[in-house]
């Protein structure tokens, strides 16, 4: 029957090493009475990242739109020709000796269609 040694035991290992146990025990200690908070933590500011990659998507989109509308303010205030097709398609205005016909369909009520303006 053989019989096998091992050198240095578990026993022995920890008696020789004794401030790694401390370690290991401190570090458990920390670990249950500060580790709950810690992921509480963790779980909020992982919920706040992703609302602030969302508002910052949202901030992107809403850039875009504003550069948009005020590229058509610009248009609006320097092109004289694009403000009268305005007038024209969204007022309903023509121009002396202009007539507008407009055909209405049996669902469209008449008194919403608007007369058009002469200027």
């Amino acid at each position: 029957m053989k019989i096998y040694t091992i050198p240095i035991t578990l026993c022995r290992y920890l008696c020789r090493h004794k401030w790694l146990v401390w370690v290991l025990v401190i570090a458990l200690i920390f670990l249950n009475i500060w580790g709950k908070q810690f992921f509480k933590s963790y779980h909020l500011y992982r919920a706040l990242r992703d609302k602030n990659s969302l508002l910052v998507q949202h901030l992107e989109a809403s850039r875009v739109h504003l550069s948009q509308k005020q590229h058509f303010v610009r248009k609006v205030e320097t092109q004289p020709s694009f403000r009268e097709k305005l007038i024209r398609e969204h007022l309903g205005f023509v121009k002396e000796k202009e007539y507008v016909i407009r055909f209405l369909t049996p669902e469209s009520d008449a008194a919403n269609a608007q007369q058009a303006i002469h200027f």
